[in-house]
């Protein structure tokens, strides 16, 4: 018995993940650093506004389920831009890593209100889309 020898368990090797190489807090942060430096007005629902919200007691839970079914789906940064004494343009800004993808329920979402999301990967194309929806002309 002594020259049975049994073969070693192999592990199976983890999957590596593919990490993004930009954070999306670092580009939602860079996004509302150039939104405040240009003083454009916006909206965004903060991560930790939404944590807050969601971790509180004193907040009945049928509210709560309320708000995540009606926040599901809204752009990350949606910003505003006065055209005229009636009208205002949005831009609907997305961000997501070089990585990331929409989620069903932002594509319903979009599909819903027929808008178009802006989706913006880096820094460069933040700052992209941002002079683009500056410097469009309204029916000209």
């Amino acid at each position: 018995m002594s020259g049975l020898r049994f073969p070693k368990p192999t592990r199976r090797k983890k999957a590596t993940k593919r990490t993004a190489d930009t954070p999306e807090s670092i580009l939602q942060g860079f996004a509302e650093g150039l939104l405040k430096a240009m003083s454009i007005p916006y909206l965004r629902l903060s991560d930790s506004l939404m944590r807050t919200l969601f971790a509180s007691p004193q907040i009945p839970i049928w509210i709560k389920r309320n708000l995540s079914k009606e926040l599901k789906g809204w752009a990350d940064i949606i910003a505003f831009r006065q055209v005229s004494d009636k009208y205002c343009l949005t831009l609907f800004l997305e961000l997501k890593t070089d990585i990331g993808k929409l989620r069903p329920s932002q594509k319903k979402r979009n599909a819903e209100l027929g808008y178009v999301y802006q989706v913006a990967r880096s820094e460069q194309e933040i700052e992209q889309v941002i002079k683009v929806f500056m410097d469009y002309e309204v029916g000209a």
